[in-house]
């Protein structure tokens, strides 16, 4: 399954160990948000995460691609 970059934001910020749990804080945010576009992003992101198994989950890239400055 694969996730966009939006969508892996989101879930870096709300990153679980468990799939379950991280579709119960997804539910959270759906519940908290009036802005479309988000709503759009967490609905697809719960719908990704429900159509995995748990081997699937702990095995997905779920982390952003973020540009890590050198120090």
């Amino acid at each position: 399954m694969k996730f966009t970059p939006d969508e892996k934001s989101i879930i870096s910020i709300y990153a679980s160990l468990n799939r379950e749990a991280l579709i119960e804080k997804m539910k959270i945010v759906l519940d908290d948000t009036s802005e479309e576009d988000i709503i759009d992003c967490v609905k697809s992101i719960i719908d990704k995460l429900s159509a995995m198994t748990d081997k699937e989950y702990e095995t997905a890239d779920l982390v952003s691609d973020f540009d890590v400055e050198d120090e």
